[in-house]
């Protein structure tokens, strides 16, 4: 579910949450991507997702896209991610 709550991030306050726990990816990437497109550049997307492979998936997405992607926590089987918007 992505939800409109505004949480700290090392990458500044997140606008959107990603809560891709239960998914598999490549869907938190693509609901990453789709709530990243939505943002203003400068806009911060918390990812929150239990998918081992999210530690993969998601920083290199990241990169092929020119977004900015930090680790902030794990917790427990949850990766929590900020993603933010870079300028174009």
């Amino acid at each position: 579910m992505t939800s409109p709550r505004r949480l700290s991030t090392s990458l500044g306050v997140a606008a959107v949450v990603v809560d891709a726990r239960g998914e598999f990816c490549p869907v938190p990437v693509i609901r990453t991507s789709d709530a990243v497109k939505a943002l203003p550049p400068g806009g911060t997307v918390l990812v929150i997702a239990d998918d081992p492979a999210i530690e993969f998936d998601l920083p290199a997405w990241a990169r092929s896209a020119g977004q900015e992607c930090s680790l902030v926590r794990i917790d427990g089987r949850d990766f929590h991610y900020a993603v933010k918007k870079r300028a174009p």
